[in-house]
């Protein structure tokens, strides 16, 4: 019933549906987002390139970055999709696959539906947050079962007679494939006595033995099959006719659904199937050589992941132990580690004994599915199987990189160190060159600068040697960060430089992004802010592009950190704070502490001490967890500082010379962490204290390049300065903060920074057009403009209900929010501005920053005043130059018709005040000439027939005068089919007449 109901609900859309139907082969990550690109492609065949490249070019899929590049897709689609996954439950125990579909809901794209038709709940989905931001509905059992009424509707639409719709819905439990099974039965009344049956089961029973031996021997057959096709059936079973027999099947509803594609491909119902797959297995060989032959068939046409699942089945072990080390590599270079898990976890452990190479790849994918201790088992057994030094590296390398995801740092240290002596056996394997630069990350990660650089140069080497272009990249960058930490930043921008080029060199630039933030940040460094936020926009576009979420963050805390600097510090929080909720929601532990450091630094700047203590401390806290020298040195250097400005010297004290011992092998901090101790010895009074502190500040400033952190913080300590004055040093210092203060921040900061106003020009009276920014929207779909129309009449916004009632008066109230959801896509699309309408809770409204002018709203307030007051009739004269046709005059929905006759009714009003205003002031002849328009607007108004007669006889046109009094008659006879009214008739007369009483009233 669910995909009956769904595939109902989507011929009702007028949205485009994409329908992805799933099987246990989808629980690798790659081919389900392969899959997902390809479904959403026969609906837009442009659709997602930059997700397949990302995931060509990764070893290792990274769910959350392709989410974010498949959110980006999404978005860049002309129009709102409706995207099916269809027996979900197939995946569910897939943690990549959960991982990125979770992400992707996280991120919701506003453009998508996602429907996901599955057996049991998603566990592994936060469906609870969806519930609380109201981004998600279900329909459960008690949804989809079918009531009394139901029954009579389908016996009913079937022409089936006999049968009690209460027995039948009481029976089955509304369930609808039981209600089918059972008219096909013929004995809905024996369903009571099923006794501990169950009903699926039950009823595939009684219409399995039902049916003719020749049937029942061909539908178990054809089970063996997920997706059938007469062409496989026909070999499989050795027959001719096995369309007919599909052709049968449908006939009967025995729960068979043709697929989409040009095969005509079958599928039972899955409960179905399984009891069919029972039914044959109780004739063992029959199932064996079925399923053997399955996995011949589907091997000689290129199918091999699944022909291995159809040995397995068979029991024939070396057939698919063939299979599997025929396919792994090229499995391998698509990175399908979930289709290897499965084809290796299917197999008897015993058939996996004295094979390092199948362990290695068991290990692998463990490590690739996220599961890490079962990977380590697996590891330290493979171990004592290796019986070559290329074994033994490609092991530790793994062993290592497992260890490290685990927080065993030392432990994967320690591998790494113990397979050394065979790296030098095989200084031309890629592997080597992987070991090397693990040991060089470990040890710069520990802290341990200088013993890291031989192996990352040892590494380089090696890749340069092999052509190796990614690890050359990787490898560059990371040098870079050996020097910058050691505050040798000439040799660090040369490394970081050297990355991004090699990066360019590179199809695919996942890395790009990093390297350009590490470059940004020497030119930071060095106080070159200009040159730090071009460079650092040029990477948060680049990070932003490739869907690398964790370079993103590092972009936007690199980015805050020069906002804070150069004193932009409502900027530098609002980054920080973008940067800290992103690194949350990605999970990225370590730039998550040091956003908290960075953003609790910026509210102490500005004055906001309780909330930077606050966020100081859960820095720090979250430091000590991850047992990270450098972040705890960032943790302590900031609220030693914090301490030293509010007046608690001893907490000062302990945290700065924890902070220096930190920062024993980072002199840049350390210098940084020595001039506050300075400043505290010199409020204490112990100037020589002071001096020795100052002394080494300079000292190691002076070796290691890194004046602009100390010129910031010098910003604060104007007695300091004032006391070092007579050293050259800090009298050079002085002037750096001057130029600092100097610095025109309005020219530095990039325009991301400074909000654009948008102009939204309506013209609805006549002719309708909308421009933005001068240029004519282009709409995505009508429904979308008149959405933008609505709103325009009510500036304040309105309730999405009563948006609703008007704009689909004619759909319930579920239908029309979901039609709100996606119009309100579509216009945000029209309008090329994410933001251009809001949404804020259950209000919606055109965005306050968009300047919006509309002839109909401009006209209302021109002639909402009285003419008589100082320059109305200008204003008014105004009015009825906009008013150049109707309101939207091809729009008949109701609320347009409202504002169509009350804008009317105003233009007639207006009119009338206006040739008043005239006639008042003896413009006779003008006054005639407006009451002409009133009455080419309202042919049946007599007024305006009695006010034209007036200011023509006052003019002296009698001739006029009867010209106007005759077509008034004629109009009135032709429309309503009646004279003119008295008052009239009697005006006309005595103006013909010449009664001077009528003319002076």
């Amino acid at each position: 019933g669910k995909t009956t109901l769904l595939i109902d609900f989507t011929r009702e859309l007028d949205s485009p549906v994409a329908w992805y139907v799933l099987d246990r082969s989808d629980r690798d990550l790659r081919l389900f987002i392969e899959t997902w690109v390809a479904a959403v492609r026969e609906r837009f065949p442009n659709f997602g390139e930059p997700v397949l490249e990302r995931l060509r070019a990764e070893g290792r899929p990274d769910p959350l970055a392709l989410a974010t590049l498949m959110v980006n897709a999404l978005l860049a689609l002309p129009d709102f999709l409706f995207l099916v996954l269809d027996d979900y439950h197939e995946v569910d125990e897939s943690e990549p696959v959960n991982a990125f579909v979770d992400a992707l809901l996280r991120l919701a794209p506003e453009n998508l539906c996602l429907l996901l038709v599955s057996r049991t709940l998603p566990d592994q989905l936060d469906l609870l947050t969806l519930v609380a931001r109201r981004q998600t509905a279900g329909l459960g059992t008690d949804e989809l079962r079918f009531q009394t009424a139901e029954v009579e509707a389908f016996l009913e639409l079937q022409g089936l007679e006999g049968f009690s719709a209460q027995e039948l819905a009481e029976a089955n439990e509304g369930w609808i494939a039981g209600i089918v099974l059972s008219t096909q039965m013929g004995q809905a009344g024996a369903l009571k006595a099923r006794g501990t049956v169950a009903v699926a089961d039950y009823l595939a029973q009684q219409v399995f033995e039902r049916q003719p031996e020749d049937l029942q021997r061909f539908l178990t057959g054809s089970a063996v099959l997920d997706r059938m096709t007469p062409e496989l059936c026909n070999w499989l079973l050795d027959r001719s006719d096995v369309l007919e027999m599909f052709e049968l099947l449908e006939r009967r509803n025995l729960l068979v659904q043709k697929l989409g594609g040009d095969e005509g491909a079958y599928r039972y119902h899955q409960l179905f199937r399984e009891f069919l797959l029972g039914r044959l297995r109780t004739d063992a060989s029959r199932h064996q050589e079925l399923q053997r032959r399955a996995g011949q068939l589907l091997e000689a046409r290129g199918e091999g992941g699944r022909a291995i699942s159809h040995y397995q089945a068979a029991g024939d072990y070396a057939a698919a132990l063939r299979l599997i080390t025929r396919l792994t590599a090229e499995a391998q270079a698509a990175g399908r580690w979930e289709m290897i898990l499965g084809w290796l976890e299917a197999l008897p452990r015993e058939e996996l004994e004295a094979r390092p190479d199948l362990h290695y790849l068991l290990a692998r994918s463990l490590f690739e599915a996220r599961r890490l201790e079962q990977a380590v088992q697996v590891l330290q057994h493979a171990k004592a199987l290796c019986v070559t030094p290329e074994q033994r590296l490609q092991l530790a390398d793994l062993y290592s990189a497992v260890l490290r995801d685990l927080g065993r740092s030392a432990e994967a240290l320690r591998e790494l160190e113990e397979v050394l002596p065979l790296v030098e056996q095989l200084p031309k394997q890629p592997v080597a060159a992987r070991v090397y630069r693990e040991l060089g990350v470990a040890l710069l990660t520990g802290g341990d600068v200088q013993r890291s650089r031989p192996y990352l140069q040892r590494c380089l080497e090696l890749a340069q040697g092999l052509g190796d272009e990614s690890v050359i990249a990787w490898t560059l960058h990371d040098l870079g960060f050996s020097f910058e930490l050691a505050g040798e930043l000439d040799q660090a921008q040369q490394c970081y430089r050297q990355a991004v080029e090699q990066w360019g060199r590179i199809t695919t630039r996942y890395g790009l992004g990093s390297s350009l933030n590490a470059l940004g940040v020497v030119h930071y460094l060095r106080g070159e802010y200009r040159q730090a936020l071009s460079v650092l926009e040029r990477a948060l576009e680049q990070a932003r592009s490739t869907g690398s979420r964790r370079s993103e963050v590092e972009v936007l805390l690199s980015i805050a950190d020069v906002y804070k600097d150069v004193g932009a510090l409502d900027l530098a929080a609002r980054t920080c704070q973008e940067g800290l909720a992103l690194a949350e929601q990605i999970e990225y532990a370590t730039m998550g502490q040091y956003a908290l450091v960075a953003l609790g630094d910026t509210y102490r700047l500005q004055g906001d001490m309780e909330r930077a203590r606050e966020l100081l401390q859960r820095g720090n806290a979250l430091a000590e967890q991850q047992k990270a020298k450098y972040r705890l040195g960032l943790a302590a250097l900031a609220l030693g500082i914090l301490a030293l400005e509010t007046d608690q010297p001893a907490d000062a004290r302990r945290e700065l010379l924890e902070a220096v011992q930190l920062f024993s092998a980072v002199p840049r901090e350390q210098a940084r962490a020595r001039l506050h101790l300075a400043a505290l010895a010199l409020a204490e009074g112990n100037t020589p204290e002071a001096r020795r502190e100052l002394d080494m500040v300079a000292s190691l400033v002076q070796q290691y390049q890194c004046h602009p952190p100390l010129v910031v913080d010098a910003r604060r300590l104007p007695d300091l300065l004032v006391f070092a004055s007579h050293d050259q040093f800090y009298a050079d210092l002085a002037k750096r903060l001057e130029q600092l203060q100097q610095l025109d921040l309005a020219a530095l900061l990039p325009e991301r920074a400074v909000a654009v106003r948008h102009r939204l020009q309506a013209f609805t009276l006549g002719e309708v057009r909308l421009e933005l920014d001068g240029q004519p929207v282009a709409w995505v779909r009508p429904s979308a403009r008149e959405l933008c129309l609505l709103l325009l009449c009510y500036p304040q916004g309105l309730p999405k209900e009563e948006l609703c009632d008007k704009l689909w008066p004619e759909l319930t109230r579920g239908k029309a929010l979901g039609r709100l959801k996606v119009t309100l896509y579509r216009l945000r699309r029209s309008l090329g501005w994410d933001q251009g309408v809001l949404v804020q809770g259950e209000q919606v409204r055109l965005h306050p920053e968009l300047e919006v002018w509309a002839d109909d709203a401009e006209f209302l307030t021109l002639t909402g005043g009285p003419i008589t007051a100082p320059g109305g009739l200008e204003r008014y004269k105004r009015a009825l130059g906009l008013y150049r046709g109707r309101y939207l005059p091809a729009q008949y929905t109701e609320w347009v018709v409202e504002r169509r006759e009350q804008l009317n009714e105003r233009y007639l009003r207006a009119l009338e005040a206006v040739a008043e205003y005239y006639a008042r002031r003896g413009g006779y002849v003008q006054a005639a000439e407006v009451f002409e328009r009133a009455m080419s607007v309202d042919q049946l108004c007599e007024a305006f027939y009695r006010g034209a007669m007036r200011c023509s006889a006052r003019a002296g046109d009698l001739g006029a005068v009867k010209a106007i009094f005759e077509r008034c008659a004629a109009t009135l006879r032709q429309e309503l089919d009646t004279e003119p009214d008295a008052e009239t008739q009697e005006l006309y007369q005595s103006l013909v007449a010449g009664a001077t009483k009528s003319l002076r009233r």
